[in-house]
């Protein structure tokens, strides 16, 4: 009897605004992972960064358009709804669109490092100073026109610019001599970076 008036009491509509919410609230928590953890290549950053804006936005615009159903709203309700709610989500992926709708994807850039700092910093703010710590990194390239461009990265991707960096080094290359990078600017993450082959060992 408890069971039967269970299902009466369940309005229409509120399985699909309970699966809506559970994609958008995990890509809230775990979206972020797929670009922070995974290493990158010129092949692979199109489906990785491309899968966490969809997660992101795309559950969000789900959620609003199921919740718009749900609260019994017209399609241009719905669609308001989904517009809505997807802000939220293109808000949580700002850097990868960014990335992908502003720059286009990498982008090139040549340059001397200026600074290359690594450090350790406390993941949360308490006066202790005990806890976890995170690895952050910050490059700076100066141009051949005198510009300058300041990549930030932390914990793998930043890992990943410093064994880039040491590499190079082991093959000769001296912090005074230009490097050729290609980088996702926003989100910090590494594609390639390789010795200038015009500048003279």
């Amino acid at each position: 009897m408890a069971e039967e008036e269970s299902r009466e009491g369940a309005r229409p509509g509120s399985g699909r605004v309970a699966a809506a919410a559970t994609v958008f609230s995990t890509g809230a928590f775990l979206a972020f992972f797929l670009t922070a953890f995974t290493p990158l290549g010129p092949r692979s950053w199109p489906l990785v960064v491309g899968l966490r804006i969809l997660w992101h936005v795309g559950g969000a615009c789900w959620l609003g358009w199921e919740a718009g159903r749900l609260g019994g709203a017209r399609v241009g309700g719905r669609a308001l709804a989904a517009l809505g709610v997807g802000l939220v989500g293109a808000a949580l992926s700002f850097n990868p669109l960014l990335d992908v709708c502003v720059e286009g994807g990498p982008v090139e850039l040549r340059g001397v490092v200026v600074v290359a700092v690594d450090e350790r910093r406390p993941l949360s703010s308490s006066p202790t100073g005990y806890g976890s710590r995170a690895l952050f990194m910050e490059l700076e390239l100066r141009d051949p026109g005198g510009g300058t461009h300041t990549i930030s990265a932390a914990g793998l991707q930043a890992s990943r610019w410093r064994w880039a960096l040491d590499e190079l080094r082991e093959q000769g290359w001296r912090p005074d001599q230009p490097v050729d990078v290609t980088a996702l600017v926003h989100l910090g993450i590494l594609i390639d970076v390789s010795r200038d082959a015009a500048a003279p060992d």
